[in-house]
């Protein structure tokens, strides 16, 4: 009998071990999948805290253009604040769009466009130069000349008007 116990002890032994090969390798599969998971979870929140920040920095407004105005878009430009200003087509002088220049050693280059009108009130001009402008696509108007027109009529007051209407453009190529 004693053999037999044996036999039976070497029997359950390697069911045993048996059974717990798999076993073993179920719990190492499990540790590291649950690793792995905890892994990717937490790279899930620096993926959710990186996206917010791209969205904050997103709703910022820019201060600089990709790429110059066409003189098309720009012609466009002029006519809608014109029209907007209650502006007479024959009142715009010259619209002379120079070539972009760099600002320093930096990757931003300056655009200015020299816009001259003639006869206008003042009202006119600021509703002008307000449609003109556009900080967040970088144009602004940098420079302003207002000089009194000769008139007749002693209740208008008209100026001719020199503006210059600068784009802002980031261009990393251009250093």
């Amino acid at each position: 009998m004693n053999t037999r116990q044996n036999r039976s002890w070497r029997i359950w032994a390697m069911l045993l071990m048996a059974a717990g090969i798999p076993l073993y390798i179920a719990y190492d599969l499990h540790a590291a999948a649950l690793a792995a998971a905890l892994d990717a979870h937490d790279q899930l929140q620096i993926c959710r805290q990186q996206a917010a920040e791209i969205e904050q920095i997103r709703q910022q407004p820019k201060f600089a253009a990709l790429a110059v105005l066409t003189d098309q878009e720009l012609s466009e430009r002029v006519r809608s604040a014109r029209d907007a200003a209650g502006i007479a087509e024959s009142a715009v002088d010259l619209i002379d769009p120079q070539q972009p220049v760099a600002i320093g050693r930096s990757a931003y280059l300056r655009r200015p466009v020299a816009i001259d009108l003639r006869s206008i009130s003042l009202k006119q001009v600021a509703v002008f130069v307000d449609r003109l402008t556009d900080v967040e696509s970088g144009m602004w108007v940098s420079q302003l000349r207002l000089s009194p027109v000769r008139q007749t009529e002693a209740d208008h007051e008209l100026w001719n008007t020199e503006l210059v209407l600068t784009q802002l453009l980031f261009s990393p190529t251009s250093r």
